[in-house]
């Protein structure tokens, strides 16, 4: 039985609607009136054959068969970008640019050192390699500014559609110069002592320094505040290094060069341990330079110990 194959942008159309879960949120991506979108969403459910939302007050959610056929239309919208992609090289006489998406350690320590290795193996192949916190990139993810993201794997990375490599454990820790005047305190008075110096916190670490937060009140204790905000991993941890600076951080950062000289304050709630490693769209795996650099990257952070 044959059927009406879906132009791709009907296609493209129903991925932005099923990942923003509303019509008229899709819409306002896609720069297109919200009738003219649910109208074309209609006629592509009549292609595939089923009802492929759910609507409601709420939005526009995705039913069964739905799910199964988004896993498929990012896997075919990712081949026709990489297929673009990869004619575009052949007439400009270059090869591809693979765009990773890393939290602000694995920008400023671990990539550099796969990026070498990578090199070696595909000398023509641009690398463009960007910072932000998970919820700017976990975005990027989802919509294909970025290939492959590198850093924490919660909720917010780990959507359908995508696959993810485990590589470690780390944990959020409060770190401070192993100079600074708290080591002085009895362990017991330092959790209070806290509040009394001022933190640097780094851009892509602002979202996380509300747990803290969370923590400090739960036990009764005095919020910490922010003195300096930076987008320098490097400067944010010269400033530490140099004064009575605190900084709420991961604790790979001293394992690292860049983290020499400072040490980790003696107060580490469980809640802030969680899982580190790499997630990008399935499929991704099966073209040759995505795997090499998956697999390079994978190789130097487990030898490093995360």
């Amino acid at each position: 039985m044959s059927r009406i194959v879906p132009n791709l942008t009907l296609l493209h159309q129903f991925i932005a609607t099923a990942e923003e879960g509303s019509i008229s949120r899709a819409a306002t991506q896609l720069g297109i009136s919200q009738p003219a979108l649910s109208k074309n969403i209609r006629k592509f459910e009549e292609i595939v054959g089923t009802d492929l939302f759910y609507r409601h007050t709420r939005g526009a959610e995705l039913s069964e068969a739905g799910q199964v056929f988004l896993n498929h239309a990012q896997l075919i919208a990712l081949q026709y970008e990489h297929a673009l992609q990869e004619v575009s090289n052949i007439l400009e006489n270059r090869k591809a640019t693979i765009r990773i998406g890393a939290q602000g350690v694995w920008s400023s320590t671990y990539l550099p050192h796969a990026v070498k290795k990578f090199r070696k193996s595909f000398p023509k192949h641009q690398l463009s390699v960007s910072s932000g916190n998970t919820d700017e990139l976990s975005k990027n993810l989802k919509i294909g500014k970025i290939d492959i993201f590198a850093g924490v794997l919660d909720n917010r990375i780990l959507m359908p559609g995508f696959s993810s490599i485990k590589l470690g454990q780390a944990r959020m820790v409060i770190m401070a110069s192993k100079n600074h005047p708290i080591f002085q305190l009895q362990n017991k008075k330092i959790p209070r002592s806290i509040a009394e110096y001022p933190f640097v916190q780094n851009h892509y670490s602002k979202e996380v320094f509300g747990k803290l937060l969370s923590i400090m009140r739960s036990k009764n204790l005095p919020p910490p505040q922010v003195a300096i905000e930076t987008s320098s991993m490097f400067a944010s941890l010269e400033l530490v290094r140099n004064d009575n600076y605190l900084i709420f951080d991961t604790s790979l950062l001293m394992d690292t060069p860049i983290g020499k000289g400072v040490t980790t304050v003696p107060f580490e709630p469980n809640e802030f341990l969680f899982d580190t490693g790499l997630a990008f769209r399935k499929g991704l795996e099966r073209v040759s330079h995505y795997n090499k650099l998956i697999k390079i990257v994978t190789e130097t952070l487990i030898k490093t110990e995360l």
